[in-house]
């Protein structure tokens, strides 16, 4: 399927997309179009049949190239860190919440408040400070 940018002017090489900063859209292309016609039959009884097709446009699907806004390259960031963050989560919860010794527990939990902090400036919001010992 052919790939155009947002306007669809130009049509866009897949290989060169870079899909970190935009997405594809399903779209369609007007290729041409059949002109109205009237046609007459005539009838066996000698009447005749008027039909009217009316102009119909040829379409090609596509896809479209749209670049994300700048908040939708936020919340996609957000969401990749939150993935991260999860796994990570589970780990430091397993010492703080039932005792279980993790021999990676400092470092994984520096990971989650390096993580939480490149998330709330994202968000527009101050990063906090990390405590290395509790």
């Amino acid at each position: 399927m052919r790939i155009f940018n947002d306007k669809k002017t130009i049509e866009l090489d897949e290989h060169e997309l870079d899909m970190t900063k935009g997405k594809l859209i399903p779209s369609k292309l007007e290729v041409g179009k059949h002109e109205a016609l009237t046609e007459i039959k005539i009838n066996k009884d000698g009447s005749s049949t008027v039909i009217k097709y009316p102009t119909t446009k040829i379409e090609e699907d596509i896809l479209i190239y749209v670049p994300y806004s700048e908040q939708e390259v936020i919340d996609l960031q957000i969401s990749q860190l939150t993935e991260k963050l999860i796994p990570l989560k589970q780990d430091v919860e397993q010492v703080e919440l039932f005792g279980f010794v993790r021999e990676d527990y400092l470092e994984k939990r520096k990971q989650c408040a390096e993580i939480i902090n490149k998330i709330r400036v994202l968000m527009k919001k101050e990063p906090r400070t990390y405590k290395e010992d509790l």
